[in-house]
């Protein structure tokens, strides 16, 4: 009784004794822990902080019978511009795609610096369709970002994109899958004669055909898809001049309704054909 307890000093009180542990404020606390799970440069999240959250969402999903989807994404020419420009400017690209991407996701949805020009983003309860949607509104805000015209060079975005659980139930599948689309992104981009919107091969996607208003039954095997339309397999070598239905991907209970226009049919060996469609808004 009367006597006082020693205390340790929090952060800003003199530490008295030399070498006397200081302990950190709620707010010295907090900072630690922002700096650990973001980018420095970019003020997004980090690779660690990827990993983990993409988990947690996958393990949610899972739990409520739900889909998320990841979508990554790289600069067209960054490292050129590191080359003619320098690294701070190279810098400031990336800190202004990081705000572009940062402005084009919802609160719920995870902005992340994966490495170099490299950027990757969590969208809970995304479909692939509403996936695509994002990827092209950050690709076109991307594109107007402002370059010195001396250089002769236009900002551009390469994307992939996956969805759990149709596209892997893994976080490495997932990752890996991904991956692979932006790469198949990167090399569709370097032929000029591609069409406006990359296309991907997806596996498990359905197109279930509208006749009078009522979905048919039959479901027709989806070749690859994009944000401007797909390509489907039809069973004969002549396609309906209209067409409307509804996208299906396996395990995802929602399903994407449609309207598109045949642009090409490619008669099949077997009396099929590969219809390519683009989406009529």
């Amino acid at each position: 009784m009367g006597g006082h307890h020693r205390h340790s000093p929090l952060a800003g009180e003199s530490a008295g004794g030399a070498g006397e542990p200081r302990l950190l404020s709620g707010r010295e606390l907090s900072a630690l822990r922002v700096n650990a799970i973001t980018d420095p440069l970019t003020g997004l999240y980090n690779r660690r902080f990827l990993y983990d959250h993409l988990q947690r969402e996958m393990s949610r999903a899972e739990r409520t019978g739900g889909v998320v989807s990841l979508m990554m994404m790289d600069l067209q020419g960054f490292k050129s511009i590191n080359d003619r420009l320098g690294h701070p400017v190279g810098d400031t690209v990336l800190v202004k795609t990081a705000k572009v991407i940062r402005d084009s996701l919802r609160a719920v949805d995870a902005g992340c610096r994966y490495g170099g020009d490299e950027f990757v983003a969590v969208l809970p309860n995304t479909t692939l369709m509403g996936s695509l949607a994002v990827a092209e509104r950050v690709r076109q805000r991307v594109a107007k970002i402002q370059l010195p015209r001396r250089i002769g060079l236009q900002m551009g975005l390469h994307y992939g994109v996956a969805t759990f659980p149709s596209d892997g139930r893994t976080s490495d599948f997932l990752i890996r899958t991904c991956d692979q689309r932006l790469y198949d992104c990167r090399r569709y981009n370097s032929d000029p004669r591609t069409r406006r919107h990359p296309r991907f091969a997806v596996q498990g996607l359905g197109l279930r055909l509208a006749r009078g208003g009522v979905a048919r039954q039959r479901e027709f095997e989806v070749k690859d898809i994009g944000y401007g339309g797909l390509a489907f397999i039809y069973p004969s070598a002549r396609a309906p001049s209209h067409l409307e239905g509804e996208i299906i991907q396996e395990f995802a209970s929602d399903t994407h309704h449609v309207t598109m226009k045949p642009v090409s049919v490619k008669p099949l060996s077997d009396g099929r054909s590969r219809v390519g469609c683009a989406y009529v808004h």
